[in-house]
């Protein structure tokens, strides 16, 4: 074994088939999809929290602050 082969660090493939037999076309092809998808993505999520002030499904909620909340719900 060369020495190059000893220091080259092994990665996983990026992509496993374990049904059928693709063409090499076929894997490149899902391959370039995949690819255009994560690099689409765009870069790492954000860990900070979300920020969901003003979102228009709160308007949709009823008042339960006021003192005749409970008798004007239309159930």
């Amino acid at each position: 074994m060369s020495d190059a082969a000893k220091t080259t660090p092994t990665t996983p493939p990026f992509v496993t088939v374990i049904k059928g037999n693709p063409t090499p076309a076929q894997l490149a092809a899902l391959t370039a999809v995949v690819a255009a998808k994560a690099a689409a993505a765009g870069g790492e999520p954000s860990d900070g929290a979300r920020n969901e002030w003003g979102r228009p499904t709160d308007q949709l909620r009823p008042n339960w602050a006021s003192a005749t909340s409970f008798y004007k719900q239309l159930w």
